[in-house]
């Protein structure tokens, strides 16, 4: 397998994983919307087991569009 480099971006509303090749050339992306629970009016809350979750999910989206 060629080296990459990954980036991922956990934002609050949608994670974001996408490999590049070391000249900067976009290879692949993978993205999930993340959860927010809103238990009551006003409140926002994520779980950050969850969030990790997504963003693995993202990661190994990625790796096999690499492998292919």
């Amino acid at each position: 397998m060629a080296q990459v480099i990954i980036g991922v971006d956990a934002g609050t509303t949608v994670i974001k994983s996408v490999a590049f090749s070391l000249n900067g050339e976009e290879l692949h992306k993978s993205s999930v919307e993340n959860a927010v629970d809103r238990p009551a009016s006003g409140w926002a809350e994520q779980s950050m087991v969850t969030t990790w979750q997504k963003t693995a999910q993202t990661l190994s989206e990625v790796e096999d569009q690499l492998d292919d």
